[in-house]
């Protein structure tokens, strides 16, 4: 098992693990990982919606202080294609930026 940077988180050969293990992962070391990483893995259709959710809740606790991140969750909850996803950025808005005037719009829809 090796850790990459690049465009997939694990290389572990020709076997592909679960999902569930993947975003165990991305949970685990969500701290270790770069903001660009986790954000690549948010955008990324090549890995699962659970993957993508973890990640996505790494960037919201752990960088909430990044300019970028509130406009990448309030992407995800407008337009990413897995509902989970959408519910996960949703959830981290009304709970990292309650009093964001667009906030409130976007848990009404």
């Amino acid at each position: 098992l090796r850790l990459f940077p690049g465009s997939r988180l694990f290389d572990f050969g020709n076997e592909q693990p679960a999902s569930l293990l993947q975003s165990a992962a991305v949970s685990r070391l969500g701290g270790l990982l770069g903001r660009d990483v986790l954000r690549s893995l948010m955008g990324s259709r090549l890995y699962s919606a659970a993957v993508r959710r973890a990640a996505l809740r790494e960037l919201a606790r752990g960088r909430s202080a990044d300019p970028g991140t509130l406009p990448l969750l309030q992407d995800r909850a407008r337009s990413d294609e897995n509902y989970a996803v959408r519910r996960a950025a949703l959830q981290e808005l009304a709970r990292g930026w309650p009093a964001d005037p667009d906030t409130l719009p976007l848990l009404k829809d």
